[in-house]
């Protein structure tokens, strides 16, 4: 199945994220919404890739993703804590703050998006093996993204007229 098969998927998830901005003042609400927003993106991916949907992958999806999401959070906040001193040093106020937040919460979700999609194309793949999931998921979230990652995701948004 091509990557374009996920395209919808893809792009309400990473469009749900960049909305958690805001929340960068709130981190536990931040990472349960997100949590929220990546469980329904990997149960979709699933879905759609032609796994079945067992109630057992609804049971241990949050856990993989609370796993993944928090190694995200703990690793992006060091880069969010210099770009906010950065940004407070200039005296501009939060709404660049709240931005950052959401670029870089849209940035590790489609990461996840796109390590998914490939765990769920190969041969092998067993929606139920979350070792192999949670190993993907945290590889796929690396706290320090590109140049180009940053503005691929901002350019993707733009894109999608946020």
């Amino acid at each position: 199945m091509a990557e374009k098969d996920y395209d919808d998927i893809v792009a309400t998830a990473v469009i749900a994220a960049a909305a958690t901005g805001p929340l960068v003042v709130a981190p536990v609400a931040d990472l349960t919404v997100l949590s929220g927003v990546w469980t329904a993106m990997l149960a979709a991916i699933n879905k759609r890739s032609g796994h079945g949907l067992e109630r057992d992958f609804f049971l241990k999806v949050p856990a993989a993703v609370l796993v993944g999401g928090g190694l995200y959070r703990v690793g992006s906040k060091l880069l969010q804590r210099f770009i906010m001193a950065a940004i407070a040093a200039t005296g501009v106020g939060a709404a660049p703050v709240m931005s950052v937040n959401g670029i870089l919460n849209a940035l590790a979700t489609w990461r996840a998006s796109q390590a998914y999609i490939e765990l769920c194309e190969t041969e092998d793949f067993d929606p139920l093996d979350w070792d192999r999931t949670v190993k993907i998921l945290k590889e796929a979230v690396k706290p320090w993204p590109t140049r180009e990652e940053i503005r691929f995701i901002i350019n993707f948004l733009r894109w999608k007229r946020l």
